[in-house]
């Protein structure tokens, strides 16, 4: 009986030590699903409307912006900024994706003020620490 009790309190634990929430993916984050931007065949609808298509275009020119920025060293030295700017890109292709076009907007918005703020941290001069103390 006692072992009964042993290997159901076991099987318990085990098949429960995954709702730790130490193991829930951060805030925003949305997991393996926002690993990568949406990247499926539109089969239902056959054509997109004029808003999803200038919406996709901005979105487009602001994720070009945002590789070119990455080019010049974002990664480094606005590393903070170009994780969310890359974040809020595949959140605003999964809204056009999913008709959330006034949301898709706002997030447009949020997306170039982050990307202005990256391109003002890489044309201030950087020193190095040992510079400053000399």
């Amino acid at each position: 009986m006692m072992m009964r009790v042993g290997i159901l309190a076991l099987g318990t634990s085990i098949l429960l030590g995954g709702c730790v929430p130490m193991n829930w993916p951060p805030h925003g984050g949305g997991g393996a699903a926002e690993l990568a931007p949406a990247e499926r065949a539109r089969v239902i609808r056959v054509a997109a409307t004029s808003t999803e298509i200038s919406l996709l275009a901005t979105l487009q020119a602001a994720e070009a912006r945002l590789e070119g920025l990455k080019a010049r060293g974002a990664a480094r030295y606005a590393a903070a900024e170009t994780v969310l700017a890359t974040t809020l890109s595949t959140r605003i292709r999964r809204q056009i994706d999913g008709s959330l076009y006034s949301a898709a907007e706002a997030d447009l918005i949020q997306l170039r003020d982050r990307l202005g703020i990256i391109e003002k941290t890489l044309s201030r001069p950087i020193t190095s620490p040992m510079e400053k103390a000399t």
